[in-house]
């Protein structure tokens, strides 16, 4: 899978990274308010105090990192598409602006 990812950090370089970290966020945060809104974690309390959530946040990173390499791996191509198909063209002219 090493490999994967440095072949994909060559083609698409900072797309890949803005993929991976936006799903980081997404992760952390999503399982940060679940946690902060009443989701119980099996072996919890229920009030479970911000400290505590940030460390079960951090665990679910930790858990879910295979899972979200490959989401990353699956995405940063169709990210790539879209971002690439809605830059200006270098070659193209600047458009003219005649009233």
């Amino acid at each position: 899978m090493k490999e994967k990812l440095g072949a994909l950090y060559k083609e698409y370089g900072g797309i890949m990274i803005g993929v991976f970290l936006t799903i980081w966020v997404i992760t952390f945060f999503g399982t940060l308010i679940a946690i902060l809104t009443g989701f119980e974690i099996q072996g919890s309390s229920p009030n479970m105090g911000l400290l505590a959530a940030l460390g079960a946040s951090w665990v679910m990173l930790k858990v879910t990192m295979p899972v979200r390499v490959i989401i990353t791996l699956a995405l940063t191509p169709l990210v790539a598409k879209v971002i690439r198909r809605r830059a200006p063209k270098k070659d193209a002219p600047p458009p003219s602006s005649q009233s």
